[in-house]
C-alpha cells in the first residue's frame, strides 16, 4: 500500500499538482481532474456522483496537506481525500511515455509446449488458482485448451457457466461443426479452411469462441490458431505501407441466407487512439469486393496477400489435433483460426461451440485476482 512515505515531493503549478514518488517517477495531475475525482463521491460499485458538468475549469487548491491519504480543500469550499495508491494506478502521465495497459504477449508458432497451453477442466473447477491461471493465459496469449471435458451433449453450455453467458446468433446459442451434405457454408464441409474470425459481418462480432470437441477420429482436421495481433504487428514492422492500407482501408464482411441478411464494414487491422492493435477481422470467405480508389486497388491487394500468406506460413500458424474431451477457447478480437481439411469417409468429427462476452471473462479474472 502506497503512503506519504512513497511520495519524495509534491509541487503546486498554476493548473496542475506535481508528485514526484520515491522511485523518481513523477505524476502531474490537473486540478478539476483531482477534484473530479474525490473518492467520497465515488459508489462502492465504480458510479460516482460527482457533477463533472460544473467543476470550474479554473479550480484552485486552498489547502494541500499529506497523511494517509492526500487532502485538498478547494475554492468551492470542498474538500477531497485521495487514495496514494489509487493515484499512481491511475496517472495519465504514463500515457505520455508510451506505458500500455493489459499489453498482449505476441506469440509465433514455436512458442508453445503442450503443457503450457493445456489446462485440467476438473483441476480448474476444484481450484481458483488453476482457474486464475487458466484467464491470465487466454487474456495474455488470447487461447486456452481445457482437457478432460466430459464427451455429453451441450457441455460447452456448462463449461460456459463458469465464465460469462451465451451469445444468441443467427447460429442460436449452441451450435455444431460437422460435415453436411450440401451445405453451402465452409464450416460444414471437410474442407481447408484459412485463418479466419468468427462472424465478421456483425457490427458486434463475438469477442470470445468456446469449441468442444466430441470426437474426431480422422486423418487431417488438425486446428490451426495464428496470433492476429504478432502478425499485424510485423507488418507494421516489416511492411509499414501495407500495415497503413489494411489499417485504414475499410471492407465489407458479408453473410446471408434465407432467414438472414447481415453486412458490416471495417478495417481488417483496428486500432486504438494510441495506436495500438485492438482486432484483427480477418475472414476470406465472407469479405466482399473490395472498394478502393483504383490507383490503390493494386496495392491494396499486395497488402492482403502479404497478411494471408504471412497467416498461412510455418512461422505463425500454430497446428494441433484436438481430441475427444478437448475444449478450446479464443479472443475471436484477436485470435484467426483455421482447419486442415481431412477425410470424412474415416470417421466422425464433431465440434460443439458457442459464443461469450469477453468482458466477462475478463471481469472473472479481475475478482480472483482481487481475492488471492
Amino acid at each position: 500500500m502506497l503512503t506519504n512515505n512513497s511520495i519524495k515531493k509534491i509541487t503546486q503549478h498554476v493548473h496542475t499538482l506535481c508528485i514526484q514518488w520515491q522511485d523518481d517517477d513523477e505524476s502531474t495531475y490537473h486540478y478539476i481532474w483531482l477534484r473530479d475525482n474525490d473518492q467520497r463521491t465515488q459508489i462502492s460499485i465504480g458510479q460516482q456522483s460527482n457533477d463533472t458538468f460544473n467543476i470550474p475549469l479554473t479550480i484552485q487548491p486552498v489547502e494541500i496537506s499529506v497523511g494517509n491519504d492526500l487532502k485538498i480543500l478547494w475554492s468551492d469550499q470542498h474538500s477531497s481525500h485521495i487514495d496514494f495508491a489509487w493515484l499512481r494506478k491511475n496517472s495519465y502521465s504514463s500515457l505520455q511515455k508510451g506505458i500500455k495497459h493489459l499489453a498482449p504477449k505476441l506469440w509465433l508458432s514455436d512458442y508453445f509446449t503442450q503443457e503450457s497451453m493445456h489446462f485440467s477442466y476438473p483441476s480448474l473447477c476444484d481450484d481458483k488458482v488453476i482457474m486464475r491461471e487458466m484467464l491470465q493465459h487466454l487474456q495474455d496469449y488470447g487461447f486456452a485448451v481445457l482437457d478432460r471435458v466430459p464427451i455429453k451433449n451441450a457441455m460447452v453450455m456448462e463449461v460456459l457457466k463458469l465464465f460469462g453467458y451465451p451469445i444468441e446468433t443467427h447460429h442460436n446459442k449452441m451450435w455444431e461443426i460437422k460435415v453436411i451434405s450440401n451445405s453451402e457454408d465452409l464450416g460444414d464441409t471437410n474442407k481447408t479452411l484459412p485463418g479466419h474470425i468468427d462472424q465478421p459481418y456483425r457490427h458486434s462480432a463475438p469477442t470470445m469462441t468456446l469449441l468442444h470437441v466430441l470426437s474426431n477420429n480422422v486423418s487431417g482436421g488438425q486446428s490451426t490458431l495464428v496470433d492476429g495481433f504478432a502478425l499485424a504487428e510485423a507488418l507494421r514492422k516489416d511492411h509499414p505501407a501495407a500495415f497503413k492500407l489494411l489499417s485504414s482501408t475499410p471492407v465489407t464482411y458479408r453473410y446471408h441466407d434465407e432467414k438472414t441478411i447481415l453486412q458490416h464494414e471495417s478495417t481488417i487491422i483496428q486500432l486504438n487512439a494510441r495506436d495500438e492493435v485492438v482486432q484483427v477481422r480477418m475472414n476470406p470467405f465472407s469479405i466482399q469486393p473490395f472498394y478502393t480508389a483504383p490507383e490503390h486497388m493494386l496495392d491494396f491487394y499486395a497488402a492482403y496477400q502479404t497478411f494471408g500468406q504471412l497467416m498461412e506460413s510455418d512461422t505463425y500458424k500454430l497446428t494441433m489435433k484436438l481430441a475427444a474431451g478437448h475444449l478450446l477457447i479464443m479472443d475471436n478480437t484477436r485470435i484467426l483460426h483455421g482447419r486442415l481439411g481431412y477425410d470424412s469417409a474415416e470417421g466422425e468429427r464433431l465440434l460443439q461451440g458457442c459464443f461469450s462476452k469477453q468482458e466477462d471473462f475478463w471481469s472473472k479474472l479481475a475478482v480472483l485476482k482481487r481475492s488471492s
